[in-house]
């Protein structure tokens, strides 16, 4: 037996639960999809109406396939690789070359284990702190997603309610495909379609630390509202590009639309 999570949506918030199934070993693709259809009947179990997806290159359908962040590309460059590269650690990195070589080589790269703590992710001369936990990955992947598909293959996306990663233990790491996919499902289901300004508004907004993690004091007191001011300051500058923009078309470009989109995306950070 083994224990993974499914990632849905619950109450407006992208949730997971643990589920245990029978474990299939071996690494053959043909063991990985038992256990991935024994982890999905155990989802279904507990849920008549629901409808798994698995988001890896093990996964038997091809929207979960081309969503692995083995295939999806950013700016020429396969998602896991940008993602391993852009690791700054205490003695050392990023580690470009790690761009060039495969995913799975990128992955087990020793320097990624022997340089130290990790301390930030730096991508295009951007820095990305380490908390909130998810924000440069859930980033990226937003922006592999909206380069690499087109609106109508994003929207396929909605038509399933569960996502896993059946290589995903979250005792191991903190980062999944099979999450921010559902993050996907809850944008679409608010808005119905995948805003072009959503990378945009990511980037900003996750780089706002929480006022949750500073005291009650005078000084957090002053913490807050820098951030608040920040927060509607990202706003309206976001506003002005969008409206502005004269090269996209968007669907709707209203303050209001932009705000809805940044509290769909605070109200899932974590960590």
């Amino acid at each position: 037996m083994a224990d993974r999570p499914a990632f849905f949506i619950c109450q407006g918030k992208v949730v997971s639960e643990i589920y245990s199934f029978e474990w299939f070993p071996g690494f053959a693709v043909s063991q990985k999809q038992k256990s991935i259809e024994s982890l999905h009947s155990a989802i279904v179990k507990t849920d008549t109406n629901a409808r798994p997806l698995e988001i890896s290159t093990k996964s038997k359908e091809v929207i979960g396939v081309n969503l692995s962040a083995f295939n999806l590309k950013l700016n020429g460059y396969l998602l896991e690789n940008i993602f391993q590269s852009a690791k700054v650690f205490e003695n050392g990195g990023p580690y470009l070359d790690l761009l060039d070589v495969l995913p799975k080589e990128a992955k087990r790269d020793e320097r990624l284990h022997h340089s130290g703590d990790l301390r930030a992710f730096r991508y295009q001369n951007e820095d990305f702190p380490l908390i909130p936990k998810t924000a440069f990955y859930d980033f990226i992947y937003i922006s592999a997603v909206k380069e690499s598909f087109a609106a109508d293959e994003i929207n396929v996306i909605s038509n399933y309610n569960y996502f896993t990663d059946i290589e995903f233990n979250p005792a191991k790491s903190i980062n999944t495909q099979a999450r921010t996919a559902a993050l996907i499902k809850l944008i679409l289901d608010e808005y119905r379609y995948f805003p072009y300004y959503v990378p945009l508004s990511y980037l900003e907004f996750r780089k706002i630390p929480s006022c949750a993690h500073y005291p009650i004091t005078w000084e957090g007191f002053l913490l807050f509202w820098e951030f608040t001011f920040a927060y509607f300051f990202v706003l309206l500058i976001s506003y002005h590009v969008l409206v502005k923009n004269e090269n996209k078309s968007c669907e709707s470009s209203s303050l209001a639309e932009l705000i809805r989109l940044c509290k769909i995306i605070l109200k899932n950070v974590q960590g």
